[in-house]
């Protein structure tokens, strides 16, 4: 088995096209990267957490932090949140935006990228995209689902930070989680390494799951980008 996946790897990075920066989050379940630190390649150690069986979701609840529950409960009896359908790409990016633009940050992403994710996750049924807001249509936070597997994974959100408080963020995701139960047996929060974001992930009761990120910077330019890449991190941390 090492063998062969020495043999793969190392055929198929070899066949890769010249590139300033190579980046790559790999999958919680690949753990041999060690044909690629024999190319050049390095790696550091990343986290995500996981709800491994979300089939009960009566058991995933009471798993859950106790903040965090009473964040969801506040979003449902407090403000009267409900969770939808996103009308549109462009409102979802919207509220994504918000989390950014609170921060200083240019979002990292615009609209018409979103709309390729979602047009190729449509092709194969495999997105959500929901929205938690008030029964005027006013959106809190968003969030996109995308299915693989038996994996539900949360690739994308953000929400408002005029509603950081109505716990809108916590109660999506609760519904997200209860939307996904009849589909996918593992919820993968996607992981975070900034602290606030990994604390808010943890309260939902999941398991502490390590993943690999691989990466090769070839040129001066991949090296600036790497930096960059850090910098950004640095400021969202400090956000």
């Amino acid at each position: 088995m090492i063998a062969r996946e020495k043999k793969l790897l190392t055929e198929l990075y070899s066949q890769l096209p010249h590139c300033d920066l190579y980046l790559q989050n790999w999958h919680v379940s690949q753990l041999n990267w060690l044909p690629l630190y024999w190319m050049g390649y390095k790696q550091t150690t990343a986290y995500t957490y996981r709800l491994e069986n979300i089939s009960d979701p009566g058991q995933v609840w009471a798993e859950m932090e106790q903040n965090t529950r009473n964040d969801i409960r506040r979003g449902q009896e407090r403000y009267h949140l409900t969770v939808r359908q996103a009308m549109s790409v462009a409102e979802f990016v919207s509220v994504c935006n918000k989390s950014f633009l609170r921060q200083g940050l240019t979002p990292p992403y615009d609209v018409s990228f979103v709309e390729r994710i979602v047009l190729a996750a449509r092709e194969h049924a495999a997105i959500e995209l929901m929205v938690a807001g008030t029964s005027d249509g006013t959106p809190h936070a968003a969030a996109m689902i995308l299915f693989g597997g038996d994996t539900a994974y949360y690739l994308m959100g953000g929400g408002d930070p005029n509603h950081r408080k109505s716990g809108a963020a916590s109660l999506l995701l609760w519904e997200a989680i209860l939307s996904c139960s009849g589909r996918s047996s593992i919820f993968d929060f996607e992981g975070s390494m900034i602290e606030p974001i990994e604390r808010f992930f943890r309260g939902f009761g999941g398991q502490m799951t390590p993943y690999h990120t691989i990466y090769k910077a070839n040129t001066l330019k991949g090296h600036g980008m790497l930096l960059a890449q850090a910098w950004k991190r640095s400021r969202s941390q400090k956000g």
